[in-house]
């Protein structure tokens, strides 16, 4: 028998994504979107090295709309699969303050991964490559005493972004 850590990243925000999307927001406030489309985007996509993923920032960095950005930070899926995968075809409202949308984008990020990505693909393709090898796969952050406690948390603790 093993014990996995699936689940946590997507319970306690531990993916860059999660990371990045208060800074993303801040981000917008400063640049302008035809700013962003007409300079930065061109430039970040060129980058060499980590260029996958200044592809990937970049994407999301001029993406307003925190459901639809959600879906551009699986890089390997056009935006189009990646909201299909998210099951999201319209955007979460925030309270309309710049608090209020950064702790909502982080949700929603942890939200489509906990409803989507996690049961149909992590925890399904663990439990697969599991039994393959005739293994026992125990998953303590699965609990849902301990989902729920990490649904209680500010976003703000979990990414290590002050609040305002």
């Amino acid at each position: 028998m093993v014990l996995t850590g699936e689940g946590a990243d997507e319970l306690l925000a531990g993916y860059p994504k999660y990371l990045a999307e208060p800074s993303v927001r801040r981000y917008q406030h400063v640049v302008p979107a035809w700013a962003h489309r007409a300079f930065v985007d061109p430039i970040l996509s060129r980058a060499p090295g980590f260029g996958d993923r200044l592809r990937t920032l970049s994407r999301a960095m001029g993406e307003h709309d925190p459901w639809r950005r959600g879906a551009l930070w699986f890089a390997s899926l056009s935006p189009e699969e990646a909201m299909r995968l998210t099951g999201k075809t319209t955007s979460a409202s925030g309270n309309g303050n710049d608090e209020g949308m950064q702790a909502a984008g982080v949700r929603a990020l942890q939200l489509a991964d906990q409803r989507h990505w996690l049961p149909d693909n992590l925890l399904e393709r663990g439990d697969r490559m599991m039994m393959a090898g005739s293994v026992e796969g125990r998953m303590p952050f699965m609990d849902t005493e301990l989902a729920e406690l990490a649904a209680r948390m500010p976003a703000s603790l979990m990414t290590g972004h002050p609040r305002g």
